[in-house]
């Protein structure tokens, strides 16, 4: 339980329901299972994403955190390059992986009817 609690306030900070969403965000960050890539088209982002330690750039131009990064210093990180991103007015979006009320789909209809409530016949009905 610890280990969950210990980076809960981070994760929370990235969570969709605490963040308002840019409707064109420059650099996109995805959370996958224990890999987290990060994406961008801005030259700006991209030279910032330079700069921190713990980023690797792939050949085809996207960004990761290194696999020796634990889940929680992941997590710090990411929560560090949107404080740098947003200190440069550079928009971003995090996907922590976790689905959104929109993700859910409808329930599928019943398939039986339900059963309707039996009544109480008027003798057996108390009466205060």
């Amino acid at each position: 339980m610890s280990e969950l609690c210990s980076h809960t306030a981070g994760m929370a900070d990235l969570a969709w329901t605490a963040r308002p969403r840019h409707p064109d965000p420059h650099v996109r960050i995805r959370f996958t299972g224990n890999k987290v890539t990060i994406t961008t088209d801005s030259v700006r982002a991209q030279m910032a994403l330079r700069r921190i330690p713990s980023v690797n750039e792939t050949e085809h131009g996207d960004f990761v955190l290194s696999d020796s990064l634990t889940e929680r210093e992941k997590v710090r990180v990411v929560v560090r390059i949107d404080l740098h991103l947003d200190g440069q007015n550079v928009a971003s979006h995090i996907d922590l992986g976790l689905a959104t009320p929109g993700d859910i789909p409808p329930a599928p209809p019943l398939s039986s009817p339900v059963a309707a409530p039996v009544p109480v016949p008027a003798t057996q009905r108390r009466t205060l």
